[in-house]
């Protein structure tokens, strides 16, 4: 008997869809009767396996899309980043979101001395998602940029763009200022992790500009599978960056807690569309099972 090969894409695509609405029926149920633990075991559990999953597939589906690609093309190395970059973002959330809880699929939840490293392993987990992952993704689309423009794809930018552009300068410089506040403020102390933590919201600036140049490059393509694949990686880093700007929101005591559910929504369609990515390059060479 032929066993057929796994139809990745549509299988992320469900999953994340089926996950998204899911989650969506817990939120209202929550908002509705005050009771969250249906919606705690939902995230907590099956929604960190997703977290790890997604990238760990993109990491695999993305060093697939490596191997076709010769020593001296220039899209090898662009490739070999998004696969870095997919399988930094599957260690943070590994870190973060199982070794860094206490729940069922932490492989260290039985061992009770090491319960006490939980907040060490979730600050970990952070600092690879908040500063390692967005700058190697930054790294990787901006040498796809660089192909791009040396080919003559990348069209100019339209008034949405330059809108959207405006907005974040906007939103930069008020994080900046803030920033500056906190480092002139005698009160607080200045650490590592203090000034890792202020660099993630203008690393995620640069990665949404990227994003936005990269959307207007894959314009021209046409609507093929190459194209999907930069829309992917274009969504995923804009909801990211939507997910990171009401984290940043709330902190600044701007986005009360109970306003910040609508975020909740985002992170598991962002891994997904940052799995599809490479899943759509690959698809596009005709190889089975994508």
């Amino acid at each position: 008997m032929r066993i057929e090969p796994v139809p990745w894409t549509p299988l992320i695509l469900w999953t994340a869809a089926g996950f998204t609405t899911s989650a969506g029926i817990f939120i209202l149920y929550w908002l509705k009767t005050g009771d969250a633990q249906p919606l705690n075991v939902w995230f907590r559990e099956f929604g960190a396996l997703l977290l790890v999953a997604f990238p760990l597939s993109g990491a695999v589906t993305a060093a697939r899309v490596v191997s076709l690609f010769g020593e001296r093309e220039p899209m090898r190395q662009t490739w070999l980043l998004l696969a870095a970059a997919a399988a930094v973002q599957a260690a943070s959330n590994f870190a973060r979101h199982v070794l860094g809880q206490d729940i069922l699929l932490n492989p260290l939840r039985l061992l009770s001395a090491l319960h006490p490293y939980r907040p060490a392993l979730d600050e970990f987990g952070r600092l690879l998602g908040g500063i390692l992952f967005p700058a190697v993704v930054i790294a990787g689309l901006v040498l796809a940029l660089r192909t791009y423009v040396r080919l003559g794809l990348l069209p100019r930018l339209k008034t949405w763009d330059f809108c959207a552009l405006t907005a974040l300068a906007g939103l930069t410089a008020f994080h900046l200022v803030n920033a500056i506040r906190w480092l002139s403020d005698p009160q607080v102390q200045i650490t590592p992790m203090f000034l890792l933590n202020v660099a993630v919201d203008p690393l995620y600036a640069v990665l949404f500009v990227v994003a936005i140049l990269l959307r207007r490059a894959k314009l021209s393509l046409r609507h093929g599978l190459i194209e999907r694949c930069w829309t992917a990686y274009s969504w995923a880093v804009f909801l990211t960056c939507a997910g990171s700007l009401g984290v940043t929101l709330h902190q600044e005591g701007i986005l009360p807690a109970s306003w910040m559910w609508p975020t909740w929504l985002i992170w598991h369609p962002a891994a997904a569309l940052f799995a599809l990515g490479p899943a759509y390059q690959l698809r596009g060479t005709g190889a089975p099972g994508l």
